[in-house]
C-alpha cells in the first residue's frame, strides 16, 4: 500500500495509518507522503462572477485554520496560498451543484504551499474549504501549521442532494444563537438543509405579518418569538454556509397552538382543538396567508406541509363539521383528503414543491400530485413510493430520530437511505430529526452531535465506502474533537445514551 503517491479513496496515508482524515469521506483522493508547514494563509478568488458569500467564507476559514499564533520568522514556514475559481454563483435549491476539485502541493522551492480549488458554484467552493480546513493542524513544537500527505488531489461531491437536520422550535424555543450554532455545525459536516419545524400543538413562536395574533396568543412567552427579521437572518446565515432552509407549517394536526389567536378555525378551542376545522373557508384563508408570508421570507423551493398523525375524532364530535360532511357526502377520510388536496394546491400555486410526512402516502397514495416529496419516517413505504415514481426523503424513526437518545452512532451509520430502492435517483436524500420534547438550548448540540455526523457521511459519501464501522469510528471520534475545538459541544462518541457526560478522564478521541 505504501508508495510515493497513495491512490486512496478516502483517508490520508502515512506509515500505513490514517492521519488527518476528512469527515465526511471524499469521493476520491490521491495522497502523497510529504509534509508542509505554513504560518499564514492567503485566499484569492479568480472566479468570473465573484460572490460576497465566498469572500465571507474566506474570513471564516482563515479563523478556523489559524487558531494559534505562529512564528513566521523561520524561513521554512511559508504561506498557504488558496486560489478558488467557481464558474457561477449558483442557485440554492435541491439541485444545487456542490462538487469540487482541489489540489494541494508545495511550490518549486518548497517554502510555500499552494491550493487550487475549482468548483461549478460558490457552494462547491465552500465544501472544498471545509475539506482544506480539516487537513491542517497546529504543530506546537514547530509553532507552525502543518499539513501532511502532500501532494494531494481531491475530486469530491455528494451522493445525495438533500442532506439535512430537522430542528423543532415548538416544543422548546431555541434562541437565534442556538440556530446559528446548528448551521455552523451543519456546514462542518457538509450538510445542506435545515428543516425548520416551526410550530406545533405546544406553541406558535413565529410572528407572521399576516396573523401576528397566532404568535401573540400561541407562543410560550412574549420573549420566545421569532419575527420576520429573525427568520430572514437565519436564511441569510444559512446561505453563507451553503445551506437551504426548508420551512414546515404542519397541518391539519399539530395545530392546537393556533386556537388562541384564531379560535374560529378550531373545532373546539378548549375541548377538541385539532385538527383544524376542515369545513370553514377561513381555515384555508389563514393557511394561504401564512404561505404568502413564508414565500416572502424563505426563498427555498420546497415547503413542508406536515400532514401526519391526523386523528379525526374532533371532526366527528363537531356538529357543524358533521353537518358539512353529510352535505358533501364525505367520510372522515374524504374530509382529510379534501383538506390535503386544497393545502397542496395552495402551496403549488405559490411555486412550491410540496413535502409531506409518509402518512399522506398511506392515505392517498398515487392520488397525490406526482411532484410531491414523501418524507419517510415509518419506513414501511419507501419501495412503494419510489416504484410509483415519487421522490422520498429518508428519516428512519429507528435510526435517524436523534431525540431517541438510545440510538447510537453505529445505528445511524448502518442505515442506508436507498436500501431496497431499485430507482435510487428517487431518493433525494434524508434528514436526522431532532424533535424538541426533551431538547432545548442547554442540550441541543450534545443531542445532535456526533450522531448527526454519522448521518452526514452516509448522505455525502459513496455507499461502498460507508459500511465499515471500524474504519468510521476513529475518524468520527476525530471529527467530534474537531467540533469541540470549534466550540460545538458534541457529546462523547461511544455513550450508550446520547448526551451523557464523559465516562472519566482521558483524551478527547478516546471518549
Amino acid at each position: 500500500m505504501r508508495r510515493g503517491l497513495c491512490a486512496l479513496a478516502f483517508a490520508l496515508c502515512a506509515g500505513g495509518s490514517a492521519r488527518g482524515a476528512v469527515w465526511p469521506k471524499p469521493r476520491s483522493a490521491q495522497i502523497g507522503q510529504q509534509t508542509a508547514y505554513f504560518a499564514t494563509v492567503q485566499f484569492r478568488d479568480t472566479s468570473p462572477n465573484q460572490t460576497p458569500e465566498l469572500h465571507r467564507a474566506f474570513k471564516r476559514y482563515e479563523a478556523l485554520i489559524l487558531t494559534h499564533p505562529a512564528e513566521a520568522a523561520t524561513g521554512s514556514k511559508g504561506t498557504l496560498y488558496v486560489e478558488v475559481h467557481s464558474f457561477s454563483a449558483g442557485q440554492m435549491n435541491v439541485a444545487m451543484h456542490e462538487a469540487y476539485q482541489m489540489s494541494v502541493d508545495n511550490d518549486a522551492v518548497g517554502k510555500d504551499t499552494k491550493v487550487l480549488v475549482k468548483a461549478q458554484t460558490f457552494i462547491g467552493a465552500l465544501r472544498a474549504l471545509e475539506t482544506l480546513s480539516q487537513l491542517t493542524r497546529f504543530d506546537f513544537d514547530k509553532r507552525a501549521y502543518r499539513m501532511d500527505g502532500l501532494p494531494m488531489a481531491f475530486d469530491d461531491g455528494p451522493r445525495f442532494q438533500h442532506r439535512g437536520a430537522l430542528i423543532d422550535t415548538a416544543r422548546h424555543f431555541l434562541p437565534l444563537s442556538s440556530i446559528y450554532a446548528v448551521l455552523d455545525s451543519l456546514s462542518y459536516a457538509k450538510m445542506n438543509v435545515l428543516h425548520w419545524h416551526m410550530v406545533d400543538s405546544q406553541s406558535f413562536p413565529v410572528s407572521f405579518p399576516s396573523h401576528a395574533e397566532l404568535a401573540r396568543e400561541g407562543a410560550f412567552s412574549p420573549s420566545e418569538l421569532y419575527d420576520v427579521e429573525d427568520l430572514k437572518s437565519v436564511v441569510a446565515y444559512a446561505r453563507d454556509r451553503g445551506i437551504r432552509v426548508m420551512a414546515e407549517l404542519d397541518s391539519p394536526m399539530h395545530t392546537a397552538s393556533w386556537c388562541g389567536g384564531q379560535p374560529g378555525i378550531c373545532p373546539d378551542p378548549e375541548a377538541c382543538p385539532e385538527p383544524l376545522d376542515v369545513s370553514k373557508e377561513e381555515t384555508f384563508k389563514v393557511i394561504g396567508d401564512l404561505f404568502d408570508d413564508i414565500r416572502g421570507i424563505f426563498p427555498d423551493g420546497m415547503l413542508h406541509i406536515g400532514g401526519d398523525e391526523v386523528k379525526m375524532d374532533c371532526w366527528n364530535q363537531s356538529a357543524s363539521i358533521t353537518a358539512w360532511r353529510d352535505e358533501k357526502g364525505f367520510s372522515l377520510d374524504d374530509a382529510y383528503h379534501y383538506f390535503t388536496n386544497r393545502v397542496i394546491a395552495m402551496a403549488m400555486e405559490r411555486g412550491y414543491t410540496v413535502v409531506g410526512w409518509d402518512e399522506m402516502w398511506k392515505h392517498f397514495g398515487t392520488t397525490l400530485p406526482r411532484s410531491t416529496v414523501i418524507q419517510n419516517w415509518n419506513m414501511g413505504n419507501q419501495t412503494d413510493v419510489t416504484n410509483a415514481g415519487y421522490r422520498v426523503l429518508y428519516t428512519s424513526f429507528w435510526h435517524w430520530y436523534l431525540d431517541h437518545t438510545d440510538t447510537t452512532w453505529q445505528d445511524a451509520y448502518a442505515a442506508n437511505p436507498a436500501e431496497g430502492v431499485a430507482n435510487g435517483v428517487k431518493v433525494l436524500g434524508g434528514e436526522g430529526a431532532l424533535w424538541g420534547e426533551y431538547v432545548d438550548a442547554s442540550d441541543l448540540m450534545a443531542t445532535l452531535w456526533p450522531r448527526l455526523g454519522a448521518i452526514a457521511e452516509r448522505l455525502w459519501s459513496v455507499d461502498g465506502a460507508t459500511r465499515d464501522l471500524d474504519d468510521a469510528e476513529q475518524r468520527l471520534a476525530d471529527f467530534r474533537c474537531l467540533l469541540n475545538r470549534r466550540g460545538i459541544p458534541a457529546a462523547p462518541l461511544n455513550n450508550s445514551i446520547a448526551r451523557e457526560e464523559p465516562p472519566g478522564p482521558g483524551d478527547c478521541a478516546g471518549q
